[in-house]
């Protein structure tokens, strides 16, 4: 009982796992004033995201640009940053290692020099909105919303253009044969390809440069209070301008894995909108990088299922885009609500 308590008194992961309740209870009320049986629904979001190998695998790979956009907004975070821009440097970090994989080929190292150019390329592109803030006083968010016209709209242009594939219009010619990494099995129509696991492995990375090395004790520190970090001698600026610009390389990684795990090439249809999704997933894992991954392979489950609701329940796919939205609102009564239980529970101890 006292761990309980404890763990109700502190427990973030507590916050996280009653905001998916609340936003469980009201899709569910939704879902009934639509005319739908709320048990039938998760029945089939359960089947649909983990009822055979098939399903298992493409919940997977649907959680993976999820965890490197999380990864990517809750490093931003924890230094007390606003990376909105993600989705702009995911593509342009696809986009990059696109280009890197169809015209660089150093055989079997392809798909890892198409990270390292895709993580360059989202760093790079990171670098305005921060050094606005910095230098010029504006918000960061101002910056990141502008940056993320110009590198979709660019892309776009690209890819329908100067690097457009023969007999398409809409994606760059397809990436050399060491560029993909390894698919792993194959169930039906979905491949369960190595990528996956590269993405667990930065999350591990990441977790190691906040907790075990001092960077990530400083940017910790400057997230929590600039002056007081300052005064400890720490460079607040530049330790900002690095945790902005490794943030756009998670993001560009993102970019990178979609292309050399999934499609094989950069398309006009390439993100539908993980950048942006990354905000959802990092507040529900409390900025950690073990919530992080169990958040993206919740929603990615719920994306996976989604196809299997709309065709046996006639549900839009749109209901996902609903349950993220509603999980930003819960995550604000979760605490309230945690410490009105850890009370009572504490009186009656």
């Amino acid at each position: 009982m006292r761990g309980i308590l404890q763990q109700l008194r502190s427990g973030p992961l507590i916050d996280s796992l009653i905001a998916v309740l609340l936003a469980a209870a009201v899709l569910s009320i939704v879902v009934a004033l639509i005319g739908h049986n709320p048990i039938t629904v998760l029945s089939l979001f359960i089947c649909g995201g983990l009822g055979d190998l098939e399903s298992v695998y493409g919940t997977l790979m649907s959680s993976m640009p999820l965890i490197f956009s999380g990864l990517s907004l809750a490093l931003a975070f924890r230094a007390g940053l606003f990376n909105i821009g993600g989705e702009g440097q995911l593509f342009v970090g696809g986009f990059a290692a696109a280009l890197a994989g169809h015209y660089l080929n150093p055989g079997p190292m392809t798909a890892v020099l198409m990270m390292v150019v895709a993580a360059a390329a989202g760093y790079a592109w990171a670098m305005v909105p921060i050094a606005i803030r910095l230098y010029r006083g504006a918000h960061e968010v101002i910056g990141c919303i502008m940056m993320n016209y110009i590198a979709i709209n660019l892309c776009m242009w690209l890819v329908r253009g100067p690097f457009r594939a023969e007999a398409s219009t809409e994606k760059t010619p397809p990436i050399q044969p060491g560029g993909w990494w390894p698919t792993l099995d194959t169930v039906g129509a979905t491949d369960f390809n190595a990528a996956f696991f590269i993405s667990l492995i930065v999350a591990a990375l990441l977790y190691w440069l906040l907790f075990r090395l001092p960077f990530g004790f400083e940017l910790r520190a400057a997230g929590a209070n600039q002056g007081a970090a300052a005064a400890a001698g720490i460079n607040v600026r530049g330790t900002l301008i690095l945790t902005f610009g490794l943030s756009g390389a998670l993001a560009g990684l993102g970019g990178a894995a979609e292309v050399s795990g999934v499609f094989g090439s950069f398309y006009s249809q390439f993100s539908p909108g993980y950048g942006f999704d990354g905000i959802t997933v990092a507040l529900l894992g409390r900025n950690h990088p073990a919530g992080v991954v169990a958040a993206a392979l919740l929603f990615g489950l719920m994306r996976n299922a989604s196809k299997l609701l709309q065709f046996e329940a006639e549900i839009s796919s749109d209901i996902i885009f609903l349950f993220q939205g509603i999980v930003i609102f819960a995550l604000l009564a979760a605490r309230p609500i945690r410490r009105t239980i850890a009370a009572r529970m504490s009186r009656r101890a």
